[in-house]
């Protein structure tokens, strides 16, 4: 829970990646491509979750053009190399990949 209490401080600190809502408001075919592209990375993730927690368990993965491109064990240190290698894409998805399995009771 403290990773993601952290996750969601830094978040909040340092705001969102830098692209508006306003940005695409002139360009709804780049919105469409953006979202698609970060919706197909989401997919990667959620249907490779078990396989990603063998090799990446207990680090912060950013996964961009459907694979994980970038790992670390702080999340800092991830958003940092994230903003670094594909600035302020919006099509990366950056989640904290646990070895335990996490159920939630609703």
């Amino acid at each position: 829970m403290k990773k993601y209490q952290d996750f969601l401080k830094l978040n909040k600190a340092h705001g969102s990646s830098g692209i508006t809502v306003k940005d695409f408001t002139s360009d709804k075919s780049k919105l469409l491509k953006t979202f698609s592209a970060y919706q197909r990375n989401l997919k990667y993730l959620t249907e490779n979750r078990e396989k990603l927690r063998a090799k990446y368990g207990n680090r912060y993965v950013a996964v961009c053009k459907s694979g994980i491109r970038i790992d670390r064990k702080n999340l800092p240190s991830l958003l940092r190399e994230v903003k670094k290698k594909y600035g302020t894409s919006q099509e990366v998805v950056v989640d904290y990949v646990g070895r335990k399995k996490v159920s939630l009771l609703l």
